[in-house]
């Protein structure tokens, strides 16, 4: 979290390998933790999903022996967060024959009127 918060940039990726797409998308990043949004979706979870944020240290800490490290679901508020993305440029990947094909969208907008700019790119 400490390098999101240094520069809170992000990128997603999301593939369908029946379709055969690949989706790529960039944006800004605001963490929410503690606050009220973090909470609400924290209470939304159901109890078992909450239990994988109930570890004695942060995820991605080392760890001295393989342990399970879990404590209960009540413990994982802590180091539970939400990540809301600005999504300022994405990009699409369409695999196939006879050709592949690939596009990306960049925003020149702003965030209250978002202005969407498509090419084509080199696969």
């Amino acid at each position: 979290m400490s390098h999101l918060q240094e520069t809170p940039k992000v990128f997603w990726t999301f593939y369908d390998p029946r379709k055969q797409v690949q989706l790529r998308l960039w944006g800004d990043a605001q963490i929410h933790q503690g606050d009220s949004l973090c909470q609400a979706l924290w209470q939304s979870m159901p109890d078992y999903s909450k239990k994988d944020y109930g570890t004695h240290q942060a995820p991605g800490s080392i760890m001295d022996e393989l342990t399970t490290g879990q404590l209960g679901y009540e413990q994982g508020y802590e180091h539970f967060a939400v990540i809301e993305t600005e999504i300022t440029g994405w990009e699409w990947l369409q695999l196939g024959r006879p050709m592949h094909r690939r596009a990306d969208f960049i925003n020149e907008g702003t965030r209250e009127k978002v202005s969407w700019r498509g090419r084509w790119l080199v696969p």
